[in-house]
């Protein structure tokens, strides 16, 4: 606003006090709205993740949900032909059977293969686009969980 009002003043229109007798207009409408405190505080901050809003789950169907995939302990699996199952120990000392495709993990889990040493189970993450993208883990029988690539490989 200063400068404007010195090139004005430095204009051949100035008046004999320095100020132009033309009036300034005050900004269109569509500059007060880009201004505007309340849209400016709209506006995400590039150097922050994005809030994903996520879809309100009313309850955890089973109390595997309300641990972190870290917490849970593969104790045990049981193979056959038709449905293999897998034994899960929670932190509180529960233990859990669990076979293809059940929820498993505050991340939303489902069990997605059970091999005789391990389980693998696939959590979803968010990007930093706010894409929703699978990630995918194996609980092995010694305690470790590993990891995998986006793909389920090693």
């Amino acid at each position: 606003m200063i400068s404007i009002l010195f090139l004005v003043s430095l204009s051949p229109f100035a008046g004999s006090t320095g100020f132009a007798a033309v009036p300034i207009e005050s900004p269109n409408s569509s500059m007060e709205a880009i201004l505007n405190e309340d849209l400016i505080r709209s506006l995400r901050d590039p150097f922050e993740a994005p809030v994903v809003v996520k879809e309100f789950k009313a309850k955890a169907q089973s109390d595997l949900e309300l641990y972190q995939l870290r917490d849970l302990k593969l104790n045990g699996v049981i193979t056959g032909p038709k449905k293999p199952r897998a034994l899960i120990a929670s932190p509180k000392g529960q233990t859990f059977f669990v076979k293809v495709g059940d929820m498993v993990g505050a991340r939303e889990g489902r069990v997605t293969q059970i091999t005789p040493d391990s389980v693998r189970v696939t959590e979803f993450y968010v990007d930093e686009k706010g894409k929703r993208l699978p990630d995918v883990f194996e609980m092995r029988m010694d305690g470790e969980i590993r990891s995998l690539d986006r793909k389920g490989g090693n």
